[in-house]
């Protein structure tokens, strides 16, 4: 069924292909149909009267740029005022062409044409205007395109008379079969796409009416998007091969490319107009709604004249893309640190950015960072985007100041081919940069710059299958570093090779080991391992399933080992991490005989809590230095030395004698008798004496008021209890604190001339699991501004791991 702009519904005749209708002797035939088949006949006189090759050449290829114009240009513009005005609709109304009483004579020649072509008891009044004016433009369109295809024959026939078998045996038949497979493979996607989208799509029928009836887009659609103008011209390149002429290939080129124009200014805004785009406006505007939140530069792409950051992006890509021209080209010192530069730049891309995005995934990592210096998740994500816009554009502008130094100087003339690595370097170039573009359209600025690693819950939780990602999973995978090939084949240059392998591995292994597991986590292992792309779908159709189960299993199991090597390497860390701490865990140590150290109130782990008091039993010869003392002090800042303390206790020490230094601080037992000649006490460290910060401490029994050491007690953790992020946070703290701290209550102004910001940060961070910055506490001022902080932190993580 088909339906009219103004709902009117109809019942759609039968019609038939260009071909069929042409050349099939069972079809009747319109008169266009026959005019049309004797004008293409003319092409044989045409080439009998041109008489030479050459002129022959220059005649076809006027013909071809003819009929090539009336297509792209001039079924362009019809097509383009139909959609926008509805011109040539409007235009047989205004002539009255499908009229019953034919008067004039276009009225009586359009009625005489369209019972010759539909049948005698076809009655053109019976249908909408819109088909029957859609029936009288397929005949121009028949006869634009067949002669757009029968002269760019003639073309190739009189290119390839002489260049076609002009090299070795095994050249020309290697030329003729892969240029053969390329016509075939031509032929098979005209064909199949055809069976797909019938007559109505063939012919834009949806520029007049829409059709009621469902399209099942398999076979060529699932290979590439717009099939016909794509792949579909791969023919034209299998013919420039075969004849071996690079007057074929460059005006394939221009054709092929007005086909894409055609497409993209004339075909696409009609379909999106008609059928609709991907929409990520529910995305744009959640992140727009934020008053932190501008529209991301990308590329150059939505400069913003008041973000300093866009000027840098641009200034340090004009100096960069400037550099090949800063010294001579015969300079080769200069080519080397310019290839020392963009590789540096591209390495330092690789893995700035895998490693950020996948301590993103693990941990939130990135967005934890700003949260601690007060900011919040948008603030993080648009700090992101910079970043990641900044070394892209740095690593394709210094590839690019690469590949021009490297053509200036000459190098690209060292190989052979060069007119045909042009072509094909820069056929590659415009492959990365349509995929990008495709890509970008597909996903938008949130896809783009990875948003669902920063704010996942944005995310629709459905992978992309629209636009390009319809036909392949990872099209940066491949296609995605096309264009630094491209630029390889062009240049014939080692040092472009070198970053081309570069670029290629780290994309591979980015999209292993950093995308697809934060993928799996995000929208499902349903959803990103059983998801089949268009290609290997097709593939999978075409090739024998032995095949396939070879394919997916090699790939499956690299994969497997890659990821099982990696957790290994991460368990020997861990493994290393249990053993460090078992060797700092030993034993007290006494470096004279009789004196010892024993700790009286530690957990069976060796802990303590933070803040409680730390009692210790010492023992010492009679007769003893009645200025011995005890210091409290973290193993890690006292270094080597374990006979000589060469740190000070920053005041938190305690006398064994109280009359010796008149410092009674900390004495639980005075000094008395113990076993044979020996004598004890017990002190006690609390309060201010305690060190406000966790760690693995050790007590150091010092002789005679100096630093040397006599006894050394076991290492021991102080830890921090890990509290509940909630209402009840802003009293555990208080409470916790106070044991050292004198502190009123939570609204009280903390003094940090008696607090240090950075214990305190450490405590509510570890207490919380919430990182906060020294200076953020400082800002704070209070106990219930901090734990309000802590709070309103969690909130927003708790948005990012609701994945």
């Amino acid at each position: 069924m088909g339906r009219t702009g103004d709902g009117t519904y109809f019942e759609v005749p039968e019609t038939h292909d260009m071909v069929r209708s042409l050349f099939d002797p069972t079809l009747r035939k319109s008169y266009c149909e026959v005019l049309i088949f004797f004008s293409l006949l003319l092409n044989f006189v045409v080439y009998k009267v041109l008489g030479s090759q050459e002129w022959r050449v220059y005649g076809f290829c006027s013909l071809y740029a003819f009929w090539r114009l009336s297509y792209n240009l001039g079924i362009g513009v019809l097509l383009y005022v139909q959609s926008n005005q509805n011109a040539l609709v409007n235009l047989a109304k205004r002539y009255g062409l499908f009229q019953k009483e034919n008067k004039t004579l276009l009225q009586k020649m359009v009625a005489l044409e369209i019972k010759s072509k539909m049948g005698k008891s076809y009655e053109a009044s019976s249908f909408p205007i819109e088909f029957n004016t859609w029936i009288i433009f397929r005949q121009l369109v028949d006869l634009i395109l067949m002669q757009d295809f029968t002269s760019y024959m003639f073309l190739v026939y009189t290119c390839g008379q002489d260049s076609m078998l002009s090299q070795s045996p095994f050249l020309n038949y290697t030329r003729i079969i892969l240029g053969s497979l390329m016509v075939l493979f031509n032929l098979w996607v005209k064909i199949d796409a055809h069976r797909v989208v019938k007559d109505y799509a063939w012919y834009w029928g949806d520029f007049f009416f829409l059709q009621e009836s469902e399209l099942i887009f398999d076979g060529v659609f699932n290979l590439s998007p717009h099939p016909m103008y794509s792949i579909g011209y791969l023919g034209y390149y299998g013919f420039a091969l075969i004849t071996k002429s690079y007057l074929v290939l460059i005006v394939s080129l221009i054709a092929h490319t007005l086909q894409f124009l055609f497409l993209n200014y004339v075909e696409e805004p009609h379909i999106v107009k008609t059928y609709g785009s991907e929409d990520h406006e529910h995305v744009v505007e959640a992140l727009e709604n934020n008053e932190h939140y501008l529209k991301p530069l990308t590329i150059i792409n939505n400069f913003n004249p008041i973000r300093i950051t866009d000027y840098l992006t641009v200034i340090l890509a004009a100096g960069t893309s400037l550099a090949p021209f800063a010294k001579d080209f015969t300079d080769s010192t200069w080519t080397n640190v310019i290839f020392a530069a963009a590789l540096a730049i591209k390495v330092v891309q690789a893995v700035a950015t895998s490693i950020v995005l996948q301590r993103q995934s693990s941990d939130k990592w990135w967005t934890k960072l700003y949260l601690k210096y007060g900011m919040d998740n948008i603030t993080a994500y648009s700090n992101w985007q910079v970043l990641y816009n900044v070394l892209l554009v740095l690593s394709y502008t210094s590839l690019t100041a690469l590949v021009v130094r490297e053509i200036m100087d000459g190098q690209y003339l060292t190989g052979n081919w060069l007119l045909l690595r042009v072509i094909l370097g820069g056929l590659l170039i415009a492959l990365q940069i349509w995929t990008s573009t495709s890509i970008y359209s597909s996903i938008g600025d949130f896809g783009w710059f990875y948003g669902d690693f920063f704010l996942p819950n944005l995310s629709s939780k459905t992978l992309t299958k629209s636009g390009i990602y319809r036909y392949l999973n990872d099209p940066e995978r491949l296609l995605g570093v096309a264009g630094i090939w491209g630029a390889v084949l062009i240049t014939y240059s080692p040092y472009v090779f070198v970053l081309a392998m570069v670029w290629t591995i780290h994309t591979s292994l980015h999209l292993e080991f950093v995308e697809k597991p934060h993928m799996l986590k995000v929208y499902g292992e349903q959803q990103v391992l059983k998801n089949v792309s268009g290609v290997s779908l097709t593939l999978q159709q075409f090739l024998p399933a032995k095949l396939n189960n070879t394919i997916g299993s090699f790939y499956a199991n690299t994969a497997t080992r890659m990821h099982t090597y990696i957790k290994r390497r991460t368990q020997s860390d861990v493994a290393h991490q249990k053993e460090f701490r078992k060797h700092i865990y030993g034993e007290s140590v006494s470096h004279s005989e009789g004196y010892t150290l024993s700790l009286m109130n530690l957990d069976e782990d060796k802990t303590v809590e933070i803040g409680q008091p730390i009692r210790v039993k010492w023992t010492a010869p009679k007769g003893h230095h009645p200025k011995d003392w005890i210091g409290l002090y973290q193993v890690m800042s006292t270094g080597s030395s374990r006979k000589i303390t060469k740190i000070s206790s920053s005041g938190r020490w305690i006398a064994v004698n109280s009359h010796a230094y008149q410092r009674p601080t900390g004495i639980i037992e005075e000094e008395h008798p113990s076993q044979g000649n020996l004598v004890t006490g017990v002190v006690e460290f609390k309060g201010e004496l305690l060190q406000f910060d966790k760690g693995i401490y050790e007590l150091r029994y010092h002789s005679k008021g100096s630093h040397k050491v006599l006894s050394i007690s076991e290492p021991f953790e102080v830890v921090i209890p890990n509290f509940p992020i909630n209402e009840q946070l802003s009293a555990k703290l208080f409470n916790l604190i106070r044991k050292v701290y004198p502190l009123e209550s939570v609204d009280t102004v903390l003094d940090f001339k008696v607090f240090d910001s950075r214990e305190l940060s450490d405590l509510v961070s570890s207490a919380t699991g919430i990182e906060i910055a020294p200076e953020v506490v400082v800002k704070l001022k209070t106990l219930a501004n901090i734990s309000t902080r802590v709070m309103k932190s969690k909130q927003m993580l708790d948005e990012l791991n609701n994945e």
